[in-house]
């Protein structure tokens, strides 16, 4: 009997900790909006998530000392995912006009209001209550779509990935099974990909420039845009030949 209470203890002690440890990885997960919040510049930033993250992973690692990145952002994600589930209950709650509403049973669930400002809650409909656990009607994006572009030394469009239609917020990290390779030796084919969800061969082009130009520094990325802005201008004027070209 002595050892079983010994145990007891010991169990929540460990779940005192996890807490603990918890409740100030969420606090610093608030405080790298980068990790959540898809208003901002350096959340397309990867270097600037990963080192947030490194933060993050050096106070999680007070629970699991061999923890990794990945074991970290899948932690999170867990959490995310419960709070959002919970968070659900609670508005439907709202909507249907139970009284009392329902009471939230997650630890964390005030801790991570702030990740109300990034979902989209705003198409909510009444369901019976019998089945709202099962037909909730509730959509929410805290991880937008993007067009991403494969880097590469020179300007091209020989590889596109087009727009996720994913909820994470982990969309730095999608797998390359999106991307869809162009023939530039075909370009009946090539518009025709490229015309996929409306983006057209320019659109495109011009976002492969747009994200290049973000990864200059401020005064590069200004003379980058002088000189594109005097190709353009005499390409309209038809002043440019196979000829042309820019001296640097």
């Amino acid at each position: 009997l002595r050892w079983k209470m010994t145990l007891r203890r010991s169990d929540i002690s460990t779940m005192s900790l996890e807490k603990r440890v918890l409740t100030e990885i969420i606090h610093l997960y608030r405080e790298f909006p980068c990790l959540w919040d898809n208003r901002q510049v350096l959340y397309s930033n990867k270097e600037a998530r990963e080192q947030a993250y490194e933060v993050l992973l050096e106070k999680y690692r007070v629970l699991q000392e061999d923890a990794t990145i990945l074991d970290l952002k899948k932690r999170i994600e867990n959490m995310r995912c419960c709070y959002r589930r919970e968070h659900k209950k609670v508005l439907l709650s709202r909507v249907n006009g139970d009284d009392p509403e329902h009471l939230p049973q997650l630890w964390y669930y005030e801790l991570m209001f702030f990740l109300n400002d990034v979902m989209d809650f705003s198409r909510l409909e009444s369901i019976p209550r019998e089945n709202s656990d099962e037909t909730l009607k509730l959509e929410f994006d805290d991880s937008p779509p993007k067009i991403r572009v494969k880097k590469r030394k020179a300007i091209s469009m020989s590889t596109i990935y087009l727009p996720e239609q994913q909820d994470s917020d982990e969309d730095v990290d999608h797998a390359d099974s999106d991307v869809m390779p162009l023939n530039p030796d075909n370009n009946h084919n090539s518009l025709t990909t490229l015309n996929v969800n409306g983006v057209t061969e320019s659109e495109a082009f011009g976002t492969t420039v747009g994200l290049q130009l973000k990864e200059l520094d401020p005064m590069q990325r200004v003379i980058s845009e002088k000189l594109i802005s005097d190709i353009i201008f005499n390409a309209r004027l038809n002043r440019l030949s196979l000829s042309s070209n820019v001296n640097i």
